[in-house]
């Protein structure tokens, strides 16, 4: 019974996300040839901007409070209210931030006042305490079918939006809309399914989760400002067009980086049970994902390389043409982040999560300066290549550099040479050499 629940959680969270990719992906295609590539740069450059604080502001503490909710039950009421007022807290100094940050960059009157307005879904995030409850309840469904409702809501309202002529303000209150919507029916479904509302706030619980989870915020908001550094970087160095460029080609590039999310999502739960049953076979399995997620990647990369101009202006119209020499550039970080993404869920198990942090936060520290050696000499391409340099730094060779790592190494390693592509052709031709035989 609970393998069936287990296996229904995954195939809604399956869903939402193949559903959200494709639907968004629509969306920001309609937007991006509706605004054109300098309004469309500015409004990415703001969403670039509010992400890198709001992930802060999140407190990665997602997986300590579901483990929490798992493991004392009857605790619950503690453990939301406690991560409730957490959030609360940090959604308030997160917008602050964005002020100060806001007056640091000089930003234009518009740039300033779409920041703003996008930065008050801190406030409504603190509502991903009830998405931790269902997570924790092994429940997905009711989440994905609040956000996808919403989410579908919201995509007929911004076409409406588009046809009418709407200014680019009104589509950052829709994100507003959208997310207050979520936090709106969350609420409901948890009052619904609930008789009490009794949660409270713990002093002594606040400490125990602050005191547990600063390394994952610093590791995700590392990795966040690390990935999206760039756009900021391109909009103070050039101008708000060349970031609707980027910001064309990095849309496409992350459609293929969900595929090996996806192939994680799906296998790994039960990959992680072998752990401790099956050593042997738990290495074997993760040498697989690896292997899927490079060819995967790799055939990818090679079609981008062909067809990246036709993609462009399929997609975007010829003004995003100059997106095309980027998308190049960008489609061969995913083989590396995929790598990456699967080394992260292996960390995780062995419980290595400081290492997670220091990968990010050198990450960060590599792409900045690389950032402002390239963007110079390079334009946006230069963007494009320091981020490929720096995550083949972090995702592959950084593991050179731990003992724990040196065995991922090795199996990033061969999947990198193709050698499980090659021991299969090779078993192939041997198969037929000896029926010719």
């Amino acid at each position: 019974m609970q393998k069936n629940a287990a296996l229904t959680n995954i195939i809604w969270l399956l869903f939402d996300k193949f559903f959200r990719l494709s639907l968004s992906l629509v969306v920001v295609i309609w937007l991006a040839r509706y605004l054109g590539p300098e309004q469309f740069g500015t409004l990415n450059y703001a969403l670039a901007l509010v992400s890198i604080v709001g992930t802060a502001a999140a407190l990665g503490l997602n997986g300590l409070v579901v483990r929490d909710l798992v493991r004392e039950p009857l605790q619950s009421d503690s453990i939301l209210g406690s991560a409730f007022a957490l959030k609360v807290g940090a959604a308030v100094s997160g917008y602050f931030v964005v002020v100060c940050l806001l007056l640091f960059l000089r930003v234009d009157e518009l740039t300033m006042k779409l920041c703003l307005i996008l930065s008050l879904t801190f406030l409504f995030k603190t509502s991903d305490v009830v998405k931790y409850w269902f997570e924790s309840q092994v429940q997905s469904k009711y989440v994905v079918i609040v956000e996808n409702g919403v989410f579908a809501a919201i995509v007929l309202i911004k076409l409406l939006l588009i046809y009418f002529g709407a200014p680019l303000i009104a589509f950052a209150w829709i994100y507003i809309a959208e997310v207050a919507s979520v936090a709106f029916w969350l609420f409901c479904i948890y009052r619904f399914k609930h008789s009490t509302f009794s949660w409270f706030f713990s002093v002594e619980k606040s400490r125990q989760l602050l005191a547990e989870c600063w390394p994952l915020i610093v590791s995700v908001a590392a990795w966040i400002l690390y990935s999206r550094v760039d756009q900021i970087m391109i909009g103070q160095l050039i101008n708000a067009q060349a970031v609707g460029y980027f910001s064309a080609a990095v849309r496409i590039s992350e459609v293929s980086n969900m595929l090996p999310a996806i192939i994680v999502m799906s296998v790994m739960p039960g990959v992680i049970k072998l752990q401790k049953t099956s050593p042997l076979h738990y290495r074997k399995r993760m040498q697989n994902i690896y292997d899927l997620c490079v060819v995967l990647m790799l055939c990818v990369a090679v079609i981008t390389q062909l067809f990246a101009d036709v993609v462009v202006e399929l997609l975007f119209t010829s003004s995003f043409a100059e997106a095309a020499n980027v998308l190049r550039l960008q489609i061969w970080t995913g083989i590396f982040l995929a790598l990456a993404l699967v080394s992260s869920r292996y960390l995780i198990n062995e419980g290595q999560q400081k290492l997670l942090m220091f990968r990010n936060l050198i990450g960060l520290l590599l792409n900045v300066p690389l950032n402002y050696i390239f963007i110079p000499l390079l334009g946006i391409q230069g963007a494009a290549l320091a981020s490929l340099i720096s995550v083949i730094f972090v995702s592959y060779i950084f593991d050179l550099s731990n003992t724990v790592l040196r065995p991922v190494f090795m199996q990033k390693t061969r999947a990198l040479l193709l050698m499980s592509c090659w021991q299969f052709i090779g078993q192939l031709f041997v198969l037929q050499w000896r029926k010719y035989k």
